[in-house]
């Protein structure tokens, strides 16, 4: 009979949910709606990097200018999927048991959308210098080569500060969500 008893008096001594119901349908609400304006701004790039690209090959008629365009096209092609994988990925995440491991996992994956591209950086600046040298062909002279060179590192540098101040800003109200949750989810295992 005492056995019985013990586990009644531990069920019934269980603390309630550390996050509230409330709460975890508000962050998942706040994480949808993040994942449409994600899905807004990537049509967005989408639209102009497919605009810019066509107009491109309909000026081109030389087959090393095609092949440059083919080239930047490929490169494009797989950053663009790659930040739509990773994108949709935190967008889809469910918090409806969340843990502090999961809390702070999530965390991570938002702090990492600021330069998604660590690993891809090199070899996609790599690929559209070759391209825009491709382009020139054999008879520009260095100093247009050079700049040639040059441009993709500034264009690519521009594009990541403009894209870590909007994810700053966007993902600020999920970060102080997410923080609330880690708190309470701490304090209930401390």
């Amino acid at each position: 009979m005492t056995r019985f008893e013990d586990l009644q008096g531990l069920w019934q001594g269980q603390a309630g949910p550390a996050v509230s119901p409330a709460d975890i349908a508000a962050l998942t609400r706040s994480l949808h709606r993040y994942g449409r304006r994600q899905r807004w701004v990537f049509g967005g790039k989408v639209l102009l990097v497919s605009s810019i690209l066509g107009w491109s090959f309909t000026r081109c008629r030389e087959p090393n200018q095609i092949a440059a365009l083919l080239l930047v096209t490929l490169a494009v092609a797989v950053v663009l999927s790659l930040e739509w994988r990773n994108q949709g990925r935190i967008a889809r995440l469910d918090f409806t048991a969340p843990t502090l491991g999961f809390v702070n996992a999530t965390m991570d994956r938002l702090a990492a959308q600021s330069n998604p591209f660590r690993r891809l950086y090199w070899p996609f600046i790599g690929t559209v210098v070759i391209a825009m040298n491709l382009m020139l062909g054999a008879s520009h002279r260095i100093g247009l080569r050079l700049l040639a060179s040059a441009l993709p590192f500034g264009a690519c540098e521009l594009g990541l500060w403009f894209r870590r101040k909007r994810m700053a800003a966007e993902c600020r109200p999920l970060l102080r969500q997410l923080a609330a949750m880690q708190a309470a989810l701490g304090e209930r295992f401390e």
